[in-house]
């Protein structure tokens, strides 16, 4: 087997991020949970464990480079989904530089967990494969101390909720796959509190009261505490730039104040930047000195893909995220107004995202929708930014950018704007 069969292979599984047949989670995470006691992978202990609507692919990438840079540990790193390329989902960090899955090694573990799951006619999911292909090759290929694992959907089903971590750490909920987690945000919140564990610590991102309440009461229910970011530190100033993004912050507790710095752009990345050291402060003793001019290496979230036009990419899709992208992008303007190019999956909160879009219409020259597959969501977001009273909406064919442009949506279009 090679690498493009091992791929092709992979994505014959059933494969819910391009089905969104999210129903055939029912599973969870027990078949996961076999192979790993099959092939004697150990997934009690040295992880981070991270949930969340918004911001956990950031979350998890800071946990792994505080934890490699600055505590010293070799980290094992699972996320998803991908931008250009399957091996980003397993990688490793040591002393803070990220090194993606070899094509020869991701293979082998093909070929490997593959004649498991035949063997023992297991039912596995692409994801569930992933995850147990990452298990495999941080506990025996690389030996890492730590991993640090972003959970895919949800939390209480989802594949990577077999392990039992060190710390628990939930980002911001906001209202995104509806259709499985819930139309509330307390349904969802339950979902994303699966992930909390007998005795385990959470951190969590500062949420809405109703979300607070289901957080506490899960985390009571399992003899432990959760923790929440704004209760630790308060955020006094940010300032934003092209450059990167500084901000002063207060200890709630001792009043220290401490400067944040780091080349990405947008308050909340600051946020997230003290939920992960939060977390890996349970692990290690790590100063706060170490928050000030990091250098982060994170694509498609809010990336700056050119300066002159300038042209930002973000996978934002929930309401709450694509007004967190235009309000940072309106602060880098000029009073010139700007392009928006959009790609979204129909099972997206469409209707509200739309009016979270009509609070920038005077800073906005023309909407682009850009439609991919029959998942595409272009048509239903045309009728409402119409609906709303926004006639410059066009079908983006037009591949050459001549103005200041906020591209916006689906991890699979970010190939295309990468290469601008």
């Amino acid at each position: 087997m090679d690498y493009n069969e091992a791929t092709k292979y992979l994505y014959s599984l059933t494969n819910l991020e391009n089905s969104r047949r999210f129903e055939l989670m029912r599973d969870g995470y027990e078949n996961v949970k076999k192979v790993l006691g099959i092939l004697g992978i150990d997934y009690k202990g040295n992880i981070i464990h991270i949930a969340g609507t918004k911001g956990k692919g950031s979350v998890a990438y800071f946990s792994s480079y505080l934890l490699s840079k600055f505590c010293g540990y070799k980290v094992g790193l699972f996320t998803s989904p991908h931008l250009l390329k399957v091996n980003e989902r397993i990688s490793v960090l040591e002393n803070g530089v990220e090194s993606n899955i070899s094509d020869e090694d991701f293979t082998r573990l093909v070929e490997i967990i593959r004649e498991v799951k035949e063997k023992y006619s297991l039912n596995l999911t692409t994801f569930d494969f992933l995850t147990v292909m990452a298990m495999y090759y941080f506990r025996v290929f690389q030996k890492v101390d730590y991993i640090v694992l972003e959970v895919g959907l949800g939390g209480r089903l989802d594949s990577t909720n077999f392990c039992i971590p060190d710390v628990s750490i939930i980002t911001l909920i906001d209202y995104d796959h509806t259709s499985v987690l819930g139309e509330t945000l307390t349904k969802i919140a339950y979902e994303k509190a699966g992930i909390i564990k007998p005795k385990v610590p959470v951190i969590s991102s500062s949420q809405r009261e109703t979300v607070r309440k289901v957080f506490r009461k899960v985390a009571k229910q399992n003899d432990t505490k959760v923790f929440f970011i704004d209760e630790i530190y308060n955020i006094l100033d940010v300032d934003i730039s092209i450059n990167g993004t500084e901000s002063l912050v207060e200890d709630v507790k001792s009043k220290e104040k401490f400067q944040v710095s780091f080349n990405l752009i947008g308050q909340h990345f600051v946020d997230n930047l003290l939920l992960a050291y939060e977390g890996v402060r349970m692990l290690c003793d790590i100063p706060k000195n170490v928050l000030q001019n990091l250098k982060f290496d994170i694509k498609g979230r809010f990336e700056v893909i050119k300066k002159k036009p300038l042209i930002v990419f973000d996978v934002a899709h929930t309401p709450m995220s694509v007004d967190v992208v235009l309000r940072n992008f309106v602060s880098l303007k000029s009073c010139d107004k700007f392009d928006l190019i959009v790609s979204l999956m129909k099972d997206k909160e469409i209707t509200k995202i739309a009016k979270v879009v009509s609070k920038y219409f005077n800073y906005i020259d023309r909407i682009f929708l850009l439609e991919l597959d029959s998942n595409d969501g272009s048509k239903k977001l045309y009728d409402e930014i119409r609906t709303l009273g926004f006639r410059n909406v066009y079908k983006f064919k037009d591949f050459s950018i001549s103005k200041d442009t906020l591209v916006f949506g689906s991890f699979r279009i970010y190939e295309v704007f990468s290469k601008i």
